[in-house]
């Protein structure tokens, strides 16, 4: 069980965190024939996004949300203007009872940019 994002990255990782809820999970989750999960549909600043090496889906549930970690493997884009499909190689899932804004103080916004420093 972790509070907060700072718990599942090492001190050299540069994260972009995005949230998710239950209902949308099955359409913003999917794994390919490589191994490989996308997921999507993010808006991205692609200037943030440079140097990311490691992706955090926070997804809501009723009971415990689950956090679920990955090695970034790049982006795709999709329909929408500036907005992409996230790559990633799952490494760990963790669990946590903390909101979305306390787990990575992300406010109202769904995608967070976070570095350990």
């Amino acid at each position: 069980m972790v509070n907060f994002i700072k718990e599942v990255l090492s001190p050299d990782d540069r994260c972009v965190c995005v949230f998710t809820e239950q209902d949308g999970f099955q359409k913003n989750l999917a794994l390919d024939a490589n191994g490989i999960f996308k997921s999507g549909i993010w808006k991205l600043d692609e200037l943030d996004m440079l140097g990311v090496n490691k992706i955090v889906v926070y997804y809501r549930n009723e009971k415990i949300n689950k956090i679920i970690i990955g090695d970034y493997k790049g982006v795709s884009p999709t329909i929408f203007r500036g907005h992409y499909c996230i790559h990633f190689q799952m490494t760990n899932i963790d669990q946590t009872l903390t909101n979305w804004n306390d787990f990575c103080n992300a406010g109202n916004d769904s995608v967070k940019y976070y570095r350990q420093d």
